[in-house]
């Protein structure tokens, strides 16, 4: 995995890992299913090196750009060698020289959900384009908990201090921290949620991913229950005839658990980030970046949206929604944005259904008030960005 020094991280959405099988200068760096046991796979941010770490003895490899043979490989650190000075920028890898140029994975998308072969794929530089295969994501591992909630909670009393300063109503004090929600991490967040309460007067939150949310064991000392909430309504594409009972069906099981989580710890439920793409087949893996290359279905996506207001809408311990990207400000520099199969809902059929259930026009008893934009026109400004 890549990592920042002292952890372990995977970053690619596909969950594809750089890799590289040796440690002799010139060794191919590839591409292959992620497997957080494999040394081959662990590698640190250091400065602007990305230093191979596949065993304690042998600290001094890093990734390389090879030029004359335009691929990515192992070679002897040296500081001042252009060829092995990288920038992480967003999402994004560059090489510091050439920031024109994404760390990338080789081969063709095809038109379907993924693209990689089942074993490995080459790695490589090429121009930055803003397509999936150069994105990069990040899910931690982290070697030292201790040292890792110490800094954090130093970190999030420096936000709450700022969150008080301009009066914010709500601080969120992580997001899909999966690896630290488990029991063993129960009293460094109660520790960390004391500490931000001594400078911060708002309410506190955290955003749990989707499924995850039942492993948090400190609801209890948080005001609101947050999700990430692109949970699947299907394992497979609905036809269109099918979708109002089929995602009715899927709701009602998944409220279910909602609701006994809000019995059980007795707060408020919301959901931190949600939004679907403009897309066939949406509703199997609503978070899933899937580029540019899918049919566009837009039907689908305001199908999805009605669905989860008449779902969730109702329910009196529901609070509201954050909606990810709904397209009112976005960057027309990301190409899943104000794009026919993108996560927006602007001038969509999808917008009208928003507008129905937030300005009132079939809005039941906790609708109108509860949504966090209240107005459509408001959403840019009461949303997360991906």
């Amino acid at each position: 995995m890549i990592a920042s020094k002292g952890h372990s991280e995977k970053m690619h959405k596909y969950e594809k890992c750089l890799d590289v099988d040796g440690d002799e200068n010139g060794r191919t760096v590839r591409m292959i299913d992620c497997d957080a046991t494999n040394p081959n796979q662990h590698w640190h941010f250091e400065g602007d090196q990305i230093r191979s770490i596949r065993t304690k003895d042998v600290t001094n490899k890093c990734l390389d750009w090879d030029t004359r043979g335009a691929k990515l490989q192992l070679w002897d650190c040296v500081d001042a060698n252009p060829a092995q000075q990288w920038q992480l920028e967003g999402v994004y890898i560059h090489l510091k020289t050439r920031l024109d140029l994404c760390l990338a994975a080789d081969g063709t998308i095809p038109p379907k959900w993924g693209w990689f072969p089942k074993q490995w794929a080459p790695a490589t530089l090429e121009p930055c384009q803003g397509v999936d295969k150069q994105e990069w994501r990040v899910s931690t591992s982290h070697g030292n908990w201790h040292t890792w909630h110490k800094v954090w909670q130093l970190y999030m009393v420096q936000f709450a201090a700022l969150a008080q300063k301009v009066n914010a109503d709500m601080l969120g004090i992580g997001l899909e921290i999966n690896k630290a929600q488990s029991p063993t991490h129960d009293a460094a967040w109660r520790d960390l949620i004391a500490a931000v309460r001594k400078v911060y007067k708002g309410s506190l939150t955290y955003g749990a991913d989707k499924g995850t949310e039942v492993q948090v064991t400190w609801w209890d000392a948080l005001d609101v229950i947050a999700i990430d909430g692109y949970y699947s309504l299907s394992k497979l594409a609905v036809p269109a005839a099918q979708r109002s009972t089929v995602f009715a069906k899927a709701w009602e099981k998944l409220e279910g658990g909602l609701r006994a989580l809000h019995n059980k710890y007795h707060k408020p439920i919301m959901f931190s980030e949600i939004a679907y793409r403009s897309a066939n087949a949406s509703e199997e893996e609503p978070s899933r970046y899937m580029g540019v290359y899918v049919v566009e279905d837009q039907g689908d996506q305001a199908d999805l949206i009605d669905s989860l207001f008449g779902a969730l809408c109702v329910q009196d311990y529901f609070s509201g929604i954050f909606w990810m990207s709904p397209g009112y400000d976005f960057d027309l520099s990301n190409p899943h944005e104000g794009s026919p199969t993108g996560f927006d809902f602007a001038n969509k059929p999808g917008e009208q259904v928003v507008k129905q259930w937030q300005l009132g026009v079939q809005t039941p008893p906790r609708c109108d008030q509860s949504m966090l934009a209240v107005d459509v026109s408001r959403c840019s400004v009461d949303s997360f960005g991906a």
